[in-house]
């Protein structure tokens, strides 16, 4: 019907791609081969996480691609605050059934809604300040691994700086 599903056009440039009887095996097989190894838990900031770098920066040596790896410092800083809220408003709630069940304690409702108040006010204003970082719990760290790779430019292309750049996570469960 007119269209090649193999084949398309993006900002004046055209694209071919292979179509899949045309692969070479190996290339397929060695693409399997790296699913397989990377087949294992590796959860960011863990031994497999440290399996996996080890396996991708073997890769990429084998293949002549330079990488560094750029290590970075995280914590479940969300999660904890969600729990810590979470923990709060229980308390909270509780306390306020508590005191309306003693009619000569209501007065103790103003200084409770006086206090969420603040809280919830100061705890906003500082969750909310992004010139502090803040971690609440146990900090980890992990690395990215960077790899360029020179592109190829032949004599009928007129390319001013293209970039392509691809990403993925090697942290996760399998």
């Amino acid at each position: 019907m007119g269209s090649n599903p193999t084949s398309c056009t993006f900002n004046q440039f055209s694209y071919s791609f292979p179509k899949m009887n045309d692969l070479n095996l190996y290339e397929q097989d060695a693409a399997l081969n790296h699913v397989e190894k990377l087949e294992f838990k590796r959860l960011a900031a863990t031994k497999g996480e440290e399996k996996a770098i080890n396996y991708i920066t073997k890769e990429l040596k084998k293949g002549e691609i330079a990488s560094i790896l750029e290590s970075f410092k995280w914590c479940k800083s969300t999660t904890l605050l969600m729990k810590g809220a979470f923990i709060f408003l229980l308390i909270y709630l509780n306390l306020y059934q508590i005191i309306l069940l003693f009619t000569d304690w209501i007065w103790l409702i103003l200084i409770l809604d006086a206090l969420l108040a603040l809280i919830i006010y100061f705890g906003t204003k500082i969750l909310l300040d992004m010139s502090r970082i803040y971690y609440i719990g146990k900090e980890k760290e992990s690395k990215n691994i960077i790899a360029k790779i020179k592109g190829e430019q032949t004599e009928n292309e007129d390319l001013t700086n293209p970039v392509v750049i691809l990403s993925a996570h090697y942290d996760s469960i399998s």
